[in-house]
């Protein structure tokens, strides 16, 4: 983790497996630290973890293609039942649907096992996932990506 070592000590303090994800990912890091950080602080979301969505198939490696993985962020929101997938990225980036369709599968593919210490965990959300995306003046945007067309609301 020598590039993340001389970051500030709010980055130094989030769990090693960020910081590890943030390292393999390292187009990905400073989108992956501020969406994390901004979920455990202030939006006091619990039962977060960080995962490697990588095409099925691939070795997880990145590249900026279609075939490229996502670090994301897993957790539980307050007042739901079911942990959200959020997938940081910047503002500037481009998605196309080849990545939605990459994102969805890895999300079915995606295990509800309980956590390293043996916590019984809420299960996961996947009938849509978060995209939270970074702007150059550090703010975190979140837009709900849904599987397939949702009637809205109101």
């Amino acid at each position: 983790m020598s590039s993340l070592s001389s970051t500030s000590p709010a980055i130094r303090s989030l769990p090693p497996a960020v910081l590890a994800l943030a390292e393999a990912h390292a187009a990905h890091a400073a989108p992956l630290l501020r969406t994390y950080a901004d979920l455990a602080h202030a939006a006091a979301w619990t039962q977060l973890d960080v995962l490697d969505f990588a095409p099925a198939g691939s070795s997880g490696a990145v590249d900026t293609g279609a075939n490229s993985g996502f670090a994301v962020v897993r957790g539980l929101r307050p007042e739901r039942t079911k942990r959200e997938v959020v997938v940081p990225c910047r503002i500037e980036n481009t998605l196309s649907s080849a990545h939605f369709t990459m994102l969805f599968d890895a999300l079915d593919r995606l295990s509800d096992g309980p956590s390293s210490d043996g916590e019984a965990l809420a299960p996961t959300e996947r009938a849509h996932l978060l995209l939270a995306m970074l702007s150059p003046d550090g703010t975190v945007v979140y837009y709900t990506l849904a599987r397939g067309i949702v009637k809205p609301v109101n």
